[in-house]
């Protein structure tokens, strides 16, 4: 199945704190661990290849959801991320858990907020995740 079912973002500055054995990942700091709740269906995996770079194959990816409403915490929570790195642990359709990037190789987030035109219209933040790595999202193990 495709699509995303949740997305979870560890701070690069946290990474250090976990223990990666194969597929195992154990977190010693669980509570520096961004769970982030987006709409169903909204959430999108993609990691292209790129042979172009200097530094041979590298994989563009991207990680982007919708997480609807204005609520502050939201806002709050977004604001502490913009712009800082990040792990991101998702759970595909087929409810597989996957890691994109790592500790060298870091993803950056960003939200941007939009009311939409009319009342008819979503509101809401795009989020994304998003940087260079030298490797596709690798599966592990439910780390929670």
């Amino acid at each position: 199945m495709g699509g995303l079912i949740k997305i979870w973002a560890v701070p690069s500055e946290a990474w250090n704190s976990a223990l990666v054995t194969g597929r195992t990942v154990t977190f010693l700091s669980p509570d520096e661990i961004y769970q982030i709740y987006c709409s169903p269906d909204s959430l999108l995996h993609e990691e292209p290849a790129d042979n172009s770079t200097h530094a041979g194959l590298v994989y563009n990816m991207h990680i982007s959801g919708f997480v609807p409403g204005n609520k502050d915490v939201n806002r709050q929570e977004f604001s502490q991320m913009e712009n800082r790195k990040f792990i991101v642990i998702f759970v595909d359709g087929s409810e597989n858990y996957l890691l994109a990037g790592n500790y060298l190789y870091p993803l950056r987030f960003s939200a941007n907020f939009s009311s939409g035109k009319n009342s008819s219209e979503r509101a809401g933040h795009e989020i994304s995740f998003t940087g260079r790595t030298v490797e596709k999202a690798v599966p592990i193990d439910n780390p929670f």
